[in-house]
């Protein structure tokens, strides 16, 4: 039998990487040159079989084959030089390791005769990679290359995905192959059978299925790992509708279900709704779908899910978990039943056990949850026209609705990123692609360069903060070099001061764009996101926000307090429209867990948690104008901090002058001893 590694005699290393590349079906390869990794890009130059991309700075690139992967769920290739140019992709690597994203990275290195004596750019790649990779390796014979290349695209798609490192040295790159080697085939991930799961998950997939189809409560939790195979979502809503259950998902599942179903929770964790955090806790059983369960989501890991910790006591529900990988099984949470493998593979399997079912009592209790505690940014600005991010994502996401499965989105870090999870409806599957698992700033722009890249036709926006932007900015410049149409949203609001004491965001560097579009205020916003989604060429809107507006928490990372086992010890912003009217049946009190950089006025029984609060309330205080102060706590229409004045009893005094000392160290700590006029969101 021929060796299909006969092909490549008479190639150097760079054209063995160039046509295998071809031959994995690869069609986008982002880089950047440098002396080590030369003969590889000798071989591509010209090359029309993939499309190719220079970033400013290789992490940014790491970026963009990351929103490639997320936007089409093909790999892409990334080439970079030895030294800094490989150390420079370290926290792209580790983004994608978290996230589960494959990348195939050639990495250039020192020729083989000057390993370890400290030659010019020779970094021990292998060491600095291996905690962040599924595999990495240095290839020190040419004829072994072609073996490496097909393991480590075998490695990167197989299992939970993620990225792998082939380090090249430079002599082996210019190095002629002659001889080859036999070698053990590697099997291709996608050639595997994919039609089997093992005993053991067929077993445990019969006990999930019998505890949902005896379940009173129970919730499916989408994350990411339903997402990764094109039938994830539809499976994910054949369930639901057999088996009448409500879906939560977290940040990285966003979009595996769609928001305006009314079985719809959306996301929970953190940043997540009140109401979706509340039904998980009430429910008695969790069907886990591919997600880590990491503390962003679960908070402490032993109150998380205590109704259905409870019911799996007496053996009547419990925590099931679908999950590819081992490792993230019984690593923080506890669960009752693992079902181990491919996500969607286990989906299928569990559809065909279920029975048609019905929940209609508990699907009306978590649609009162949401009716009573929608995310909801309420201000009360003197100023009525001053610009807030949230109102400029909800704007954004009113213009996007008729057209929502042809954007795709990308987000920055920081609370941009929050306000358009918390605020826009996902309803289509890969039309938001962000940073989970690291968090990394300056992932928006890049990710949107990749994304649009694997989807043309398609419109991509990067909804970014001044601050995470200010780390990837450099890349505006790719987008008009490489004539890649991107359009960035920038919520501007000055929070790292970064652009306000260097420079006009809309005449300096962000001028790379075609078109810049900046907006003040509340009246302007909407035809300035009109404006911008009809401009076809990469542009900038920036929306100038005031930075005094807080991200809605409702979970704490940390806690030992045993009442945030309970639904409301989840909260700290969620307010009842029937707190906020000041009408209707004595609502659930909202007991707000405080955080550690937050003050809070507290909750009264029957009122919300404090929300918003003028620091106008502050002079008045400092001025002896107590009874001003008194009539906006008695609460009812005139209540404008959330509580009522009634609960401090014979303390009042007491109590408003701590709240507006908090208050106080509040300002302080945000404007840096700067006096503003602004509404806090506490």
């Amino acid at each position: 039998m021929t060796n299909p590694d006969s092909k490549y005699v008479g190639l150097t290393g760079g054209e063995i990487v160039r046509d295998m590349i071809i031959e994995h079906g690869v069609e986008q390869v982002f880089g950047y040159p440098g002396g080590a990794i030369n003969p590889v890009f000798d071989a591509i130059y010209g090359e029309k079989k993939f499309n190719f991309v220079l970033p400013r700075h290789e992490q940014n690139g790491g970026h963009m084959a990351e929103g490639y992967y997320m936007a089409c769920g093909k790999p892409a290739v990334l080439i970079v030089t030895s030294g800094p140019g490989t150390t420079n992709t370290v926290t792209a690597l580790s983004d994608a390791y978290s996230d589960g994203i494959p990348i195939i990275m050639i990495a250039g290195q020192v020729p083989t005769k000057d390993f370890k004596t400290a030659a010019f750019q020779e970094i021990d790649t292998d060491a600095i990679t291996e905690p962040i990779t599924k595999w990495t390796t240095t290839v020190t014979d040419v004829a072994d290359l072609p073996t490496v290349i097909n393991k480590a695209f075998d490695i990167a798609l197989s299992g939970r995905p993620g990225p792998v490192v082939i380090s090249l040295p430079e002599d082996v790159g210019l190095s002629v192959l002659t001889t080859i080697k036999d070698h053990s085939p590697v099997s291709s991930a996608k050639n595997l059978e994919d039609s089997l799961l093992p005993m053991e998950a067929r077993e445990a997939i019969e006990k999930a299925a019998n505890l949902l189809n005896n379940a009173e409560r129970p919730v499916l939790l989408a994350g990411k790992g339903v997402l990764s195979g094109p039938d994830g979502p539809k499976l994910l809503k054949e369930i639901a509708e057999l088996a009448d259950v409500p879906v939560a998902t977290t940040l990285l599942g966003l979009g595996a279900f769609d928001e305006l179903d009314p079985k719809s929770l959306h996301m929970i964790g953190m940043y997540g709704g009140f109401h979706s955090n509340r039904a998980v806790q009430v429910a008695d059983l969790i069907i886990v779908l591919g997600a880590r369960l990491d503390e962003r989501a679960t908070s402490t890991a032993s109150l998380f899910a205590a109704g259905a910790q409870d019911a799996a006591k007496h053996g009547k529900g419990g925590i099931v978990q679908f999950e590819i990988n081992p490792e993230n099984i019984n690593k923080r949470v506890q669960v009752d039943v693992a079902v181990l493998g491919d996500v969607v593979k286990g989906m299928q399997f569990l559809l065909k056990k279920l029975k048609k079912n019905e929940h209609k009592d508990w699907l009306a209790q978590c649609a009162r949850y949401k009716q009573e505690y929608p995310f909801y940014y309420e201000t009360l600005d003197v100023d009525q026209d001053k610009l807030r991010g949230p109102a400029v994502l909800m704007e954004l996401d009113r213009q996007l609705e008729r057209i929502k499965d042809k954007v795709i989105i990308t987000t920055g870090v920081g609370q941009h990123q929050m306000w358009a999870c918390q605020l826009m409806k996902w309803r289509f599957p890969h039309t938001l692609i962000s940073s989970g698992g690291q968090g990394t700033m300056g992932f928006g722009l890049p990710a949107a360069i990749g994304a649009k890249m694997a989807n043309p036709e398609k419109m991509v926006i990067d909804i970014d903060g001044d601050g995470s932007l200010g780390m990837s900015v450099m890349e505006m410049a790719t987008a008009v070099q490489f004539k890649i149409p991107v359009k960035i949203l920038l919520i501007e609001n000055n929070f790292l001061g970064m652009i306000k004491e260097n420079e006009d965001v809309s005449h300096s560097h962000y001028s790379h764009c075609d078109l810049a579009i900046r907006s003040t205020s509340k009246s302007t916003i909407k035809q300035a996101i009109k404006e911008f989604l009809e401009e076809d060429g990469p542009v900038l809107l920036d929306a100038v926000c005031d930075p005094n507006t807080w991200c809605i928490r409702h979970l704490t990372t940390s806690t030992t307090d045993p009442s945030a086992a309970k639904p409301d010890g989840f909260a700290i912003g969620s307010i009842s429209k029937r707190d906020r009217s000041g009408s209707g049946d004595e609502a659930t009190p909202v007991y707000p867990v405080k955080h550690p950089t937050m003050s809070y006025a507290g909750a009264a029984k029957g009122r919300p948690a404090a929300q918003t609060v003028d620091e106008s309330i502050y002079h008045w205080y400092t001025g002896g104008e107590k009874q001003k102060l008194k009539k906006l706590c008695m609460g009812g229409s005139e209540c404008k901090i959330g509580c009522s004045w009634d609960q401090f009893g014979d303390n009042a005094s007491d109590a408003v002058e701590s709240i507006c000392r908090q208050l106080f160290d509040l300002r302080m700590t945000m404007q840096h001893d700067r006096p503003s006029k602004s509404t806090y969101y506490i």
